[in-house]
């Protein structure tokens, strides 16, 4: 996918395996569809949510809110919480413990 020797990729990032988008997928598209599976998998309609959250690297479009084009796409509504958020180099692995 990226144009390398395997070899290359494996040494210098110490992987063998790597999940990357599609030529047509972009930070929305993955969004969407991993919310359809969480809308799916809790059986939930969309318009029993209230919010959407959406954190990414890169948003694909600079004016346009990427959390309100997938809640327009799922069906949510008018009336719910949207929100997105963006810091590339923030990214750092926390365990969160409920009490």
């Amino acid at each position: 996918m990226w144009g390398k020797e395997p070899s290359e990729i494996e040494g210098g990032l110490k992987i063998s395996e790597k999940a990357v988008a599609g030529f047509d997928e972009d930070a929305v598209t993955m969004g969407i569809e991993a919310a359809r599976k969480a809308i799916t998998a809790a059986e939930l309609k969309p318009s029993d949510l209230q919010s959407v959250y959406f954190g990414s690297e890169s948003h694909p479009y600079a004016v346009n809110p990427s959390s309100t084009i997938v809640g327009e796409y799922l069906g949510i509504g008018n009336d719910y919480f949207a929100v997105d958020m963006e810091f590339a180099c923030k990214a750092e692995r926390r365990e969160c413990r409920l009490r």
